[in-house]
């Protein structure tokens, strides 16, 4: 007999003060209900986190656990909650996010209305402090695909912020690569998709609801320079889990555009930013090298999936 509920999945590693508003926004939502569970998988924290359900005792309700995971790693602890959760779906929700006010009840909506096997929604941002004026819109905000709800097509991914899968066809897909994505200190991106195209070669439907909604915090360590140009890099190192390999001769075509694209944009962007007030030198420099750093990113990567 089938478990047709949810379970929610949250995934932490030292971040407690973030993780309570996390779990506060969706506590009445999962309240005395019978047909949801939320999972927090405790990747190996060192601060407050294993407290949590004792320190505030509106987290009391049978309905919560807390889970660990001692092996570093988002993908170690995605699958760990997968294996141990009650029921047929699980969802998967960051640490640093805040559920919208009908998370749970447009998850469940989704999912009786729709055929899909795994679907996504959208993510907006929110701030514990004034952002710069020159950090781009696209880190806290994702690309809304539809206003409708969709199955998206190849090369269209679900964010791992705010993702619902059917469990037994997240198994069979062999689960979130642990070789892949964020590991402790290390930035990583990847495994989402890797698992999506796994999803797709066995014949399942990938579905967006942009009604389906978090709010994701914009930390202050990502207002730096440094970390949005480490992330591009990033982004490129790790699409090879989900790309095709580069041939040799792809990679010297490659190798080129990382040479010579970078001065033709710091030319061409040059005038924006001496005459549009709303551009900063912040933007001229990563409007100039995140193509390139992506590209190099993955032409230098040394991993086999």
């Amino acid at each position: 007999m089938k478990n047709r509920g949810f379970s929610i999945i949250i995934c932490t590693r030292n971040r407690f003060e973030l993780l309570k508003e996390a779990v506060n926004s969706l506590i009445p939502q999962i309240k005395n209900r019978k047909d949801i569970e939320l999972l927090i998988v405790d990747n190996n924290s060192i601060d407050d986190t294993s407290k949590i359900l004792t320190l505030n005792s509106c987290f009391n309700l049978d309905n919560i656990r807390l889970v660990s995971e001692k092996q570093i790693g988002l993908s170690y602890a995605r699958n760990t909650g997968a294996r141990i959760s009650n029921f047929d779906w699980v969802c998967y929700m960051d640490d640093d996010a805040k559920a919208n006010t009908d998370f749970v009840e447009v998850m469940f909506y989704t999912r009786e209305n729709y055929s899909f096997d795994a679907f996504g929604g959208m993510f907006y941002p929110w701030y514990i402090s004034p952002q710069p004026k020159w950090l781009p819109k696209e880190v806290g905000t994702m690309q809304e695909f539809s206003k409708e709800t969709i199955v998206l097509n190849k090369g269209q991914f679900i964010a791992g912020g705010i993702c619902a899968f059917n469990k037994e066809l997240l198994f069979k897909a062999g689960a979130f690569p642990i070789d892949v994505g964020m590991r402790g200190d290390i930035i990583g991106y990847g495994e989402e998709n890797y698992l999506q195209l796994k999803i797709r070669e066995l014949g399942g439907i990938i579905g967006f609801n942009s009604n389906w909604i978090i709010y994701h915090l914009v930390a202050t360590y990502k207002y730096s320079l440094k970390w949005n140009l480490v992330r591009f890099y990033s982004k490129g190192r790790d699409s090879n889990a989900y790309l095709e390999p580069l041939s040799f001769f792809k990679k010297i075509i490659l190798s080129f555009r990382v040479i010579l694209v970078p001065p033709y944009l710091l030319i061409l962007n040059t005038p924006q930013m001496l005459f549009n007030k709303n551009y900063f030198w912040q933007n001229w420099v990563l409007d100039s090298f995140k193509y390139s750093l992506r590209i190099y990113g993955r032409i230098s990567s040394k991993s086999n999936y």
